[in-house]
């Protein structure tokens, strides 16, 4: 595949989502939640749950989200 093509297939997909569906607002608040739980929750268990969440949220609606609605548009 055309890497020019991906990028435009990409950027395109993010044009599109609202403000707070941005890629950036996606990794702030993530990184603000995990700082804050580090801070702040006084058991290791909690820091580590929160974070694999936080890598959960991050793969999907950074990742899979984008890869999905590529492969979706190829085939129309």
């Amino acid at each position: 595949m055309n890497i020019d093509l991906f990028i435009k297939k990409f950027n395109n997909y993010w044009s599109s989502k609202p403000i707070w569906c941005k890629p950036w607002t996606i990794l702030l608040t993530g990184l603000l939640i995990i700082f804050t739980t580090y801070f702040l929750a006084p058991f290791i268990w909690i820091k580590l749950l929160v974070f694999i969440i936080i890598s959960l949220w991050w793969y999907l609606f950074l990742i899979l989200a984008p890869s999905i609605d590529h492969q979706i548009n190829d085939l129309e």
